[in-house]
């Protein structure tokens, strides 16, 4: 049961991995599984996700905040500032942290100490989206509800889509938004960061490219241009600041998509509509846009060689849609209504 889908990436029930419900986005590897033993496997602001007795990770059960923070440097100012000086912690009654980047984020994560019993123990790190995914739906792997609560969409349960709460709200303030792990917000609030396990291969996805017929040629500055007149039909581009399914090639061969006026951060995946994103379907391109043009120029994004690909989840507190999404072209520097969590390893 998939409600809606965020193309080109095909739900795990293309995969044969069903009853995922909407959660079902898209397919990872698996992170390890560890082992954990003893009364106490996690710190008591992470959750325990099991599978049987068995304790396969922690996860943060709030959104991250940070302890200096007001409410409008946590709408409108960047989370760079707080960084250096701020204590990030996930814990109920606070605003999360916003304005952060994915890169930022899996480094304060792998900065947070893992504390039991006032000894630090480990450190912490950026959920995988299959990690993030069971935290949410409450089963791990196959399986799972549709939402963090029931089957069910229910207006005003999540800070989600509510006209009544429009805005930020404080960690924990929707006590009904919970999954059955005990994990809170994972719907509406904030979006969140996690980890897709995808690592861009540049040279793979132009061989993949190639052998289906298209060649892109790359110009100065890392200007696309394909000669086959049939790359709209085969590409898809999703861009954060760009119109959907507007890819054009132009009587020069170039790639170029449509603009909403926003240049900041326009940057996306190039993919093939027909093939899930990976490590050979994946071509970072960003756009060259010129004052007063509806269209911009495609451009390869050269050094996002060897990065993982940020993936966005969650929805937002003005998301008007009732399911959510989860977006693969923003930059690792991208900072908007996104916050994150961080997951570890149960101790032993």
């Amino acid at each position: 049961m998939v409600h809606r889908l965020v193309r080109p990436w095909p739900p795990k029930s293309d995969l044969g991995l069903t009853g995922r419900g909407v959660w079902a986005i898209l397919a990872v590897a698996a992170s390890g599984v560890v082992e954990g033993c003893g009364a106490r496997p996690c710190p008591s602001e992470m959750a325990a996700i099991r599978s049987g007795d068995q304790v396969l990770y922690c996860i943060d059960r709030h959104e991250v905040s940070v302890s200096i923070q007001d409410e409008n440097a946590a709408l409108d100012e960047p989370a760079a500032p707080f960084i250096a000086r701020g204590t990030f912690r996930s814990q109920a009654g606070s605003l999360p942290v916003l304005r952060i980047s994915y890169d930022d984020a899996v480094g304060l994560c792998e900065k947070t100490p893992v504390v039991m019993d006032g000894v630090t123990v480990g450190y912490k790190r950026m959920p995988s989206l299959d990690e993030w995914l069971d935290a949410a739906d409450g089963v791990v792997g196959p399986g799972g509800s549709a939402f963090p609560y029931g089957e069910s969409y229910e207006p005003g349960r999540c800070n989600h889509g509510d006209p009544e709460h429009g805005k930020l709200q404080l960690t924990g303030s929707f006590p009904g938004c919970k999954s059955a792990f005990g994990v809170f917000d994972q719907l509406g609030n904030a979006f969140e960061w996690a980890d897709s396990g995808i690592r861009i291969d540049i040279a793979a996805t132009l061989e993949a490219f190639a052998k289906r017929g298209l060649q892109l040629e790359i110009g100065d500055g890392g200007v696309l241009r394909v000669a086959e007149s049939d790359a709209r039909r085969l590409l898809r581009c999703d861009a954060a600041g760009m119109k959907p399914l507007t890819l054009r090639r132009d009587a020069d061969g170039h790639l170029s998509q449509g603009t909403y006026g926003s240049k900041q951060h326009a940057a996306g995946i190039l993919v093939f509509k027909d093939r899930p994103i990976s490590s050979s379907n994946a071509l970072p391109v960003a756009f060259l846009c010129e004052a007063g043009e509806e269209r911009c120029t495609m451009m390869l994004r050269r050094n996002d060689e060897g990065q993982t690909v940020p993936v966005k989840v969650g929805g937002a507190f003005y998301t008007k849609s009732p399911w959510p999404d989860a977006a693969m072209n923003h930059t690792h520097d991208f900072d908007g209504t996104i916050t994150f969590r961080c997951a570890s390893d149960p101790v032993k």
